[in-house]
């Protein structure tokens, strides 16, 4: 549901109850990890930047008091960056993409050929430009470039973005 508002507002309807149901009797685990996750996801898609913040450093506090890993740290780290790019913290999306690459350069099978590492690089060259580093910006986007193109459908909204960081 990349960018498609209305698909993840129809994915997140079933969901809200659940949520609602695992917030009311403190339950813990991947699974609410994984629907907050999902909220957070949303409502960066709304633009409300704010909640999903507020989710994120939910979804962490509940990992963290019950010594849990996340399988999910990359998505984590993109989202956060997500909203800090939305809300002009340049630094703190540059480093949040930093270490969604690190987190997706050390899990792949083909660190040379990953769609997660190319995805990572993408949102550091999305946050370098936002903080007025083009020459940064435009050498993230050029080695973002062969991962995506290898790895990612030739219509991708993120292989258009980074084509069209390389150009800028």
């Amino acid at each position: 549901t990349r960018g498609d508002l209305p698909a993840a507002e129809a994915e997140w309807a079933p969901l809200a109850p659940i949520e609602d149901e695992m917030r009311k009797s403190q339950r813990s685990g991947v699974e609410v990890a994984t629907v907050l996750l999902s909220h957070a996801r949303l409502e960066i898609l709304r633009g409300n930047f704010a909640a999903a913040s507020r989710l994120l450093d939910d979804m962490a506090a509940k990992m963290a008091a019950h010594h849990q890993a996340n399988t999910d740290d990359r998505v984590v780290a993109i989202c956060r960056a997500q909203v800090a790019l939305a809300t002009g913290k340049f630094a703190e999306a540059i480093h949040q993409a930093e270490v969604a690459l690190q987190i997706s350069r050390n899990a792949a099978i083909d660190p040379q050929s990953s769609g997660s590492v190319g995805e990572a690089l993408l949102w550091r060259a999305r946050a370098e430009a936002a903080a007025g580093d083009k020459a940064k910006s435009r050498i993230s986007a050029q080695e973002a470039l062969p991962h995506l193109e290898k790895n990612m459908d030739p219509r991708s909204s993120l292989l258009a973005a980074a084509r069209g960081l390389v150009s800028a």
